[in-house]
């Protein structure tokens, strides 16, 4: 889902999510873009993933990538866990923050 579907998804503001991804280390922008990327190691977790679309670019004519971060389900069910244990203000759907494992949470393994 798209950012702004998972903050509506969370009664979250979107900007305040969107700062909140920025500050968290979940998502960056590139100097003098506007879009956000998502860091690797969220999207090897399989908390985030990068949309990438070829578009054609009105201006140029040109062939460029519009790059989109999307949230997982377990990308969705991870941030509202740490919101809500922040203690910042979200609405969770029923069963969102049932129990799950650490591995699901970005915790360690153990043997």
């Amino acid at each position: 889902m798209t950012i702004r579907e998972a903050a509506n998804t969370l009664r979250f503001p979107e900007r305040k999510f969107v700062q909140w991804l920025l500050m968290n280390g979940w998502c960056y922008r590139r100097a003098g873009h506007k879009s956000l990327l998502a860091y690797a190691e969220k999207v090897k977790d399989g908390y985030l993933y990068l949309k990438q679309t070829p578009i054609q670019d009105v201006h140029t004519g040109e062939e460029r990538l519009s790059e989109q971060v999307r949230i997982t389900p377990l990308g969705l069910t991870v941030l509202a866990r740490r919101l809500s244990r922040e203690g910042l203000q979200v609405d969770v759907p029923a069963g969102m923050l049932a129990p799950a494992s650490r591995t699901q949470l970005g915790g360690e393994r153990r043997a």
